[in-house]
Order: structure tokens, then sequence, then C-alpha cells
């Protein structure tokens, strides 16, 4: 268990990890399959609240109610080189999707909006 990773050291998690597992049942925005696929991370998250917008086609999706599913997925992703440099793949497209910059243009394009 590690309380606390600064952002560096969660860099290197995610770049050394085999995937991140991540059967959520309710998530806000989504951070830790994100980063993730940023960092080259194949995802195994659930279908659930905000998990199909950022993850897109980019992750295996799994229940999270149903440990075998999630076993077989794993089971799946550590015997497959295909599949995981597949979501390797896309997982840095889909991450590249979302950037502070993007986000900064969309808010300033909502408030000029909205003086109008």
């Amino acid at each position: 268990h590690i309380p606390f990773a600064d952002d560096e050291q969660l860099r290197s998690f995610y770049s050394l990890a085999e995937m991140l597992v991540f059967p959520s049942w309710h998530e806000s925005f989504g951070w830790p399959p994100l980063e993730a696929m940023a960092c080259g991370c194949p995802v195994i998250a659930s279908p659930r609240a905000s998990l199909p917008e950022v993850c897109g086609d980019a992750c295996l999706y799994v229940p999270p109610d149903d440990p075998a599913a999630i076993a077989a997925a794993m089971e799946k992703l550590l015997h497959d080189p295909a599949l995981r440099a597949d979501l390797v793949r896309k997982g840095s497209v889909q991450a590249s999707k979302f950037s502070w910059k993007e986000t900064a243009a969309r808010i300033l394009e909502l408030l000029q909006a909205s003086r109008m």
C-alpha cells in the first residue's frame, strides 16, 4: 500500500505496470485510467459513469461486480501481446484528446459565449 505518490512516482508506477485494473462503480472523471493510458499502461475498467467517455475504445471493459470477468480480462491481457500493444496504442491516442490547454480553450469559449 502506498498512501501517497507524487507525479513522478505515479508516472513510474504506471510506466512499469503490466496493467491498471479499475473496476469502479462511480467516478467523477476517471483520472487514474487516463493517467495510465498516457504512460503506456493498458487499462481494464468498468463501463460506468465517466469511464466510457474517458477511456473510449482504448481499454477492456468489465462489470465491476464480476470477479471472474475481471480475472479473465487480466489473464487475457497478460497473455496476448497483440492486444496489449493495441490497447497501449489506442490509449496514447485517447489520452491525447484530453489536455489542459484544450480544456482552458473550451472554458474560454463558453465564457465568451455567455457574455453575448
